[in-house]
């Protein structure tokens, strides 16, 4: 699954003009994220993985399917990377793919009109990994930590340390 074909693409005008607009979605994405109080360097990074995306999956936001997420995911997973690393990654798509076709954006309208296509949800329960028990780890300073904080708060509760 990790020898995706590379082609060579001689630009056209209408490869300029879904270039062109899927910029100025990630523009207004950016936006939004910066407006919900994202900071710029985290927001870059977003774009930058969801860039990586459209040149893994050689498709377009309104021509991607829940068939590319599960491939990408397939090959992460082939590369050995972390659940947590494909986890994150797969929630970048998800949630770039909740503002993409939100009716208060004007992107399922737009793509529908210049493309006769339209953007969807393609990451689903059943296709991206879930977070549970067994995935995850806390540190043992962590949980020294926590374990300081409930002795505390429990002596400046009750006046002892007793449970």
């Amino acid at each position: 699954m990790g020898d995706r074909h590379l082609r060579l693409v001689q630009p056209n005008q209408q490869q300029g003009r879904q270039n062109e607009v899927f910029n100025e979605m990630l523009r207004g994405y950016a936006t939004m994220l910066l407006a919900a109080g994202r900071d710029r360097g985290s927001v870059g990074k977003l774009l930058q993985m969801l860039r990586g995306f459209v040149v893994w999956a050689d498709a377009w936001p309104w021509e991607w399917t829940a068939q590319d997420v599960d491939e990408w995911s397939a090959d992460m997973r082939d590369r050995e990377l972390a659940l947590s690393t494909l986890r994150n990654r797969q929630g970048v798509v998800r949630r770039f793919c909740e503002y993409a076709v939100n009716p208060l954006y004007p992107w399922f309208e737009r793509c529908r009109e210049e493309f006769g296509q339209v953007p969807e949800q393609v990451c689903h329960e059943w296709n991206t990994t879930r977070i549970s028990r067994s995935t995850i780890t806390v540190p043992s300073d962590a949980r020294s930590a926590a374990t300081s904080f409930v002795l505390c708060s429990t002596t400046s509760m009750t006046g002892s340390s007793r449970w």
